[in-house]
Formats: structure tokens, C-alpha cells, sequence
């Protein structure tokens, strides 16, 4: 495999995007992204569709797509955008390897940009994918701001593209999908964003990054070896304090840890009277982008909160959120309701409890 190293994991993805040949093809995308996936494949021109979550491992749903790739009346399927939900590390050999024997030519986009970085293309495994994309930006498992990289098949074309970078334009595309999500109505009415809407904008910074690869990966390494140490603290710390069944199973919490509440508006704002924080997860973007309904995307935003575990909150902090969020657990009333709506997952065979 040979490796590729642009200024954020976004550029990446549009480079891949861009230079791809094949340009009647369709790029899926699952429906719980965050909306800068969808964004990188429109403004380099692609079409995209979503594809709803598996309940239990949270990513793109593998029926869905077997469903998809086989349907001989739509447009043919030319990548797959497999996102790993929450950094999640399942090994899927068993789902890659047939749809590539199968259909040779789509291209398997491994989007690990929430996991533990590896710098170390040796020390990785593809697991039959043909590209693992990186991220070390903002909010990513190894945070240093900047930093995008990927390994891919050596035969893999890779090209890059110069573009104009505005940053007030990427705030106002922000701010478009920000105040949409907010308002819980897709970007357009006509339930598609209209053609060349994301071209407009020079939102994407295709300029080389701070420094280079070497002194990146230095870098890197020594920032994973701290997040490491945090992140375990912090989960341990949770773990002893929050009740187990809001809790998800430990592979789910590297990223950030995640519960299920019944109202997770009223706990989000327990934490702001605090001065503390949470956030809740990704609004569905089968519905942003193309008002297109995902029930499973949707009941995970509904009941999921993502506690920090990086760098933005120490252990002190880490601590009064636990409080908070087992007083709020012990005082809901809905425990009921969160066991109708299945929604946390299970790393074995479904859990009959949760399905009542």
C-alpha cells in the first residue's frame, strides 16, 4: 500500500472524488455521516445516495448495500463509503472481501476518521478495502488541528486538485447546515440540493499541510500515546459512575462514550446550566441532504449523547458530567421507552431485553 497526506481527510476524500473516472456512478454514503462527507462528494461532482444503519453495529447497513449494489434497474454503484460510527473497530473482512469479489470495480472507501489513527501503513490492516482514510483534525481521536491522511492499493490513482480557499465561505456552508439541522429541515426543499450548489463555495482547503510527513507522524504518535491515557481515565471514570444500561459496549466509547437517554435535550441542557457539555449525535443526513427518511439514523440521533473523553474536558469535569448524567438516568421515568426504542447495540446476538 502507498500513503497519501493533505491538509485535512475532507481534501482526501474530494481528490478521490474528483479524479475517479467513472463519473456516472454512485458513491454511497451512510445516512449518519457528518455532512462534510456528503459536501467533499457533491462540490467534486459526484452523486451520491444514503444507506440507513444497522441497529446493532450503528455503521452502514450491509443488506442495504448487497440490496443497492445488485439492483440492476438504478444507476451502477462506483464506491462505497463504509464509516466506521464512532471509531468503532470491527473487523469486516466478512462484508468487504464478497462485495469486492462480486463487484471488482467498486471502489471500498474505509473511513476511519473518528478511530485511532495509524500512520504506520505496515501496521495496518486493509481488511480488504482499497483506501483507509484518517483524520487528525478538530475533535478526531488524535487532534492536532489539522492532518488528513490515507493508505491505499498501490495501483490506486491518486491526483492532487488546487483550488481557491475561502474561509469565510467554509463558515457559511457551516453555517447552512448548522442552522438546517437546527431547524430539522433539509437544506433544500426540493429534497436534493440543486447541482453545482456545494461547487459555489470555496470551502475546501486543498493547500499543503503545516509541516511534513515525518515530522507529522512525530507528532501524531506522541499526541495518540496522551489520548490514549485520557481517553481510558476518563471512560473508566464513567463507567464506575453512569447506570450500565445507558452505557454502550466498551468499542463504541473510544471516540467519545456513549449513552442513551430518553430525553437527551433535557440532560444536553443540565450540562450547559453547569458550564459543562455533551453533544448529541449526527443529524441524519439521508434527510439533509435529500429529505430521504432512515428510521434507524433517526432513532439514534434521537436518544444518543456523545461524552467527551479528549483533551477539552478534564477529569474534574469528566466527573460532575457523570454526576449529572446518573442523577438524570435515576430521575427519568422513561426507562421503558428507551427499551421499546432499540437503539444501543449489542456486540453478540440481539439482546431480547431492548427489543420489548
Amino acid at each position: 500500500m502507498k500513503t497519501v497526506y493533505e491538509i485535512r481527510a475532507a481534501t482526501i476524500l474530494y481528490n478521490l472524488a474528483r479524479g475517479d473516472e467513472n463519473r456516472d456512478c454512485i458513491y454511497l454514503v451512510p445516512a449518519n455521516t457528518c455532512p462534510v462527507v456528503p459536501i467533499a462528494l457533491l462540490s467534486a461532482g459526484r452523486k451520491i445516495e444514503f444507506i440507513d444503519i444497522d441497529p446493532d453495529t450503528l455503521c452502514m447497513d450491509q443488506e442495504g448495500v448487497w440490496r443497492r449494489c445488485l439492483d440492476a434497474e438504478a444507476p451502477p454503484v462506483g464506491s462505497l463509503v463504509f464509516i466506521r460510527t464512532y471509531g468503532v473497530e470491527t473487523d469486516m473482512r466478512k462484508f468487504f472481501a464478497p462485495l469486492k469479489l462480486r463487484f471488482p470495480d467498486i471502489i471500498v472507501i474505509d473511513d476511519r476518521c473518528a478511530a485511532r489513527p495509524e500512520p504506520e501503513v505496515e501496521k495496518v490492516d486493509p481488511q480488504g478495502a482499497d483506501i483507509i482514510l484518517y483524520s487528525t483534525g478538530y475533535a478526531k481521536y488524535c487532534d492536532l488541528g489539522f492532518g488528513g491522511f490515507a493508505h491505499m492499493k498501490k495501483e490506486r490513482t491518486y491526483q492532487r486538485y488546487s483550488l481557491t480557499y475561502r474561509p469565510g465561505d467554509l463558515a457559511e456552508i457551516t453555517d447552512i447546515y448548522k442552522t438546517n439541522i437546527a431547524a430539522g429541515t433539509p437544506i433544500s426543499t426540493a429534497g436534493e440540493t440543486p447541482a453545482g450548489f456545494w461547487k459555489s463555495y470555496a470551502w475546501l482547503d486543498t493547500g499543503r499541510p503545516k509541516v511534513p510527513w515525518s515530522e507529522y507522524v512525530r507528532l501524531l504518535l506522541e499526541k495518540r500515546v496522551l489520548a490514549d491515557e485520557h481517553k481510558a481515565g476518563l471512560n473508566s471514570l464513567y463507567t464506575a459512575i453512569i447506570p450500565d444500561h445507558v452505557r454502550f459496549p466498551d468499542l463504541f466509547n473510544r471516540w467519545r462514550f456513549q449513552i442513551r437517554v430518553a430525553d437527551k435535550n433535557a440532560l444536553l441542557r443540565k450540562l450547559k446550566e453547569e458550564n459543562l457539555f455533551a453533544s448529541d449525535h449526527y443529524f441524519p443526513a439521508s434527510f439533509l441532504f435529500h429529505a430521504k427518511e432512515c428510521p434507524e439514523a433517526e432513532l439514534l440521533h434521537r436518544v444518543i449523547v456523545n461524552l467527551f473523553n479528549d483533551f477539552y474536558i478534564n477529569r474534574e469535569q469528566a466527573g460532575q458530567v457523570a454526576l449529572i448524567v446518573r442523577n438524570h438516568v435515576l430521575a427519568e421515568d422513561g426507562s421503558n421507552v428507551l427499551r421499546k426504542n432499540r437503539c444501543r447495540p449489542s456486540t453478540g446476538p440481539r439482546d431480547a431485553a431492548l427489543d420489548e
